[in-house]
């Protein structure tokens, strides 16, 4: 039986709604999935040799789509994952894997966050830190950043060498939660 999460895979191929709810569980949810990752996985289904096999495979299709994407389209893709430590616009699995309901997280850890988001911000213009936290708590995500950041942070110019590289990490996070995610989702079944 499986997850009350997760659709029928057999919706996937054949609802817009129904493959955008997938994607939001697993990836967050944002204005891009909607605007252009549907759509272009929903010409992919269209054929009848591309139905997906399993929900994995939607989702590494998804995958094979945004690896393709423009440097635009994958800032947009990033930019709307919702910050480390804000509690407060989370999703279920986002609040699960990043401990809230767990031991407090303390303010100190939190002003810390807030000002390390900042920071990330404005060292990587239109990016969002991202990194498959898999239960670590967010002090440790904290350091992660630290250490990322470095004692003086230099702004990387969009397009740059470093500045591309940090995007792609964050995208290749992404997949890595949202595989996660769907193992973890599969384990209900």
């Amino acid at each position: 039986m499986p997850s009350p999460l997760l659709p029928p895979l057999q919706d996937l191929s054949v609802s817009p709604e129904s493959l955008l709810s997938f994607l939001s569980l697993l990836l967050e949810p944002t204005p891009i999935l909607k605007s252009l990752l549907v759509p272009q996985l929903e010409e992919i289904f269209s054929h009848p040799a591309a139905a997906p096999t399993d929900h994995g495979d939607v989702l590494r299709k998804a995958e094979g789509v945004v690896d393709v994407w423009s440097r635009e389209d994958k800032t947009s893709f990033v930019e709307g994952h919702p910050r480390i430590g804000e509690g407060d616009v989370l999703s279920e699995l986002s609040k699960k894997e990043q401990g809230v309901g767990g031991p407090p997280t303390t303010q100190e850890t939190l002003d810390r966050l807030k000002h390390l988001n900042s920071l990330y911000e404005v060292t990587y213009p239109r990016l969002r830190y991202i990194t498959f936290v898999a239960g670590r708590p967010r002090a440790a995500i904290a350091v992660e950043m630290e250490q990322l950041l470095g004692d003086s942070p230099v702004v990387k110019e969009i397009g740059s060498a470093e500045w591309e590289s940090e995007l792609e990490r964050a995208v290749k996070d992404v997949w890595r939660i949202g595989h996660a995610r769907l193992g973890g989702l599969e384990k209900e079944m």
